[in-house]
């Protein structure tokens, strides 16, 4: 009887309640669609298009796929309505007819946090957590950075390989 006492003692003292939240923000780029399935990046330096859940850059006929529209790139095959745009490198600074640039467009109602709405407020705590969310979401950006690129000298290091063994073959013949 002490032990199963001492047991549910033990049990609730040890419950308990624990809760977590989290925010940050996303920067994503000003897309603008070009045909169904397909947008581009809006004004951009390079022609950088996003369809079915990734970015897709043309480079001297190759295409590259990322889940970033500026790193991380991989060759990969395209999707059919990517490979069909015809000259990809018209879309280089493209705006469509009546485009607006995010900047200038008004901004979404949103309220005020109730933390923002005193105007005695000191911030500066809270800047602070976002600059470490920042640099822990960018430590985790170039980590993957990394593990991708890792993949991408494996597989061509494995698609030279076989290369070599196809010429061996061609040369025996």
């Amino acid at each position: 009887m002490r032990l199963l006492l001492a047991s549910l003692l033990f049990v609730t003292a040890c419950a308990g309640t624990a809760s977590y939240s989290a925010t940050g923000s996303i920067s994503t780029p000003d897309l603008v669609v070009i045909e169904p399935g397909v947008q581009v990046i809006a004004d951009y330096d390079e022609p950088i298009f996003y369809s079915e859940n990734y970015y897709w850059r043309n480079d001297g006929g190759r295409w590259y796929r990322s889940s970033y529209h500026n790193r991380g790139w991989v060759v990969y095959e395209a999707p059919q309505r990517v490979r069909s745009i015809s000259q990809p490198n018209r879309y280089r600074r493209y705006k469509p007819a009546g485009y607006q640039p995010k900047s200038s467009r008004p901004a979404p109602y949103r309220p005020a946090p109730s933390n923002q709405a005193r105007p005695d407020h000191d911030n500066r705590d809270h800047d602070k957590h976002y600059d470490k969310d920042d640099r822990k979401e960018d430590k985790r950006d170039r980590k993957e950075e990394r593990k991708e690129d890792k993949r991408d000298r494996k597989e061509d290091r494995k698609e030279d390989k076989r290369d070599r063994k196809d010429d061996k073959y061609d040369r025996k013949d």
